[in-house]
């Protein structure tokens, strides 16, 4: 796929999201105490056919990874899952489903690390 193309959708579709708080779920230290990382997650009901979280983490945090996990009725289809690249604070997820089965669940996660001062 071309790269360019590939940022122009993103930023579309960055642009209908709705901004969600999130709920660290898990955390840790690695093993020379200077690293910290922590998982955060959100999740989202509706029925309506398409959905979008942007799961924002806290400033002093940077994403570096995420994904989305779907509970559904019926049928639906992950059509993005990615990074905010520009404020590299958030990580985005969509689905989607016919408008037949529309009611799904869908439950976001970001990954952060931040180094910790010694």
């Amino acid at each position: 796929m071309n790269y360019k193309l590939l940022m122009v959708s993103a930023t579309l579709l960055a642009g209908s999201t709705h901004v969600q708080a999130a709920t660290a779920v898990y955390n840790d230290v690695d093993g020379s105490k200077r690293i910290h990382m922590q998982v955060w997650k959100h999740t989202l009901s509706s029925t309506k056919s398409s959905q979008t979280a942007r799961l924002t983490i806290p400033h002093d945090w940077v994403v570096v990874g995420g994904g989305v996990d779907l509970k559904i009725n019926n049928s639906a289809l992950i059509t993005a899952s990615y990074p905010d690249i520009e404020t590299q604070q958030s990580w985005i997820v969509s689905t989607t489903a016919s408008e037949n089965s529309a009611a799904h669940e869908l439950t976001a996660y970001a990954i952060g690390i931040k180094l910790i001062k010694q």
